[in-house]
């Protein structure tokens, strides 16, 4: 069974660089679209997997609050 992520990242919200960012939080798994080394502020999403999560939906959710 493929890890779902279960956060995202609301401050590097704009892709760059090497990519999406994959990272353990909270034992569970963040992702951070601008491929943030720090000062990550983690959302909980419901759980996704990183398929699902490449339509970037929950990432403009969080960009319009």
């Amino acid at each position: 069974m493929t890890a779902l992520i279960e956060f995202v990242c609301r401050v590097h919200t704009e892709p760059r660089g090497a990519g999406p960012l994959i990272t353990p939080v909270d034992g569970g798994w963040g992702y951070c679209e601008g491929y943030g080394s720090s000062g990550h502020k983690w959302t909980r999403i419901e759980p996704t997997s990183r398929a699902h999560i490449a339509d970037a939906s929950p990432i403009r959710e969080l960009r319009a609050s």
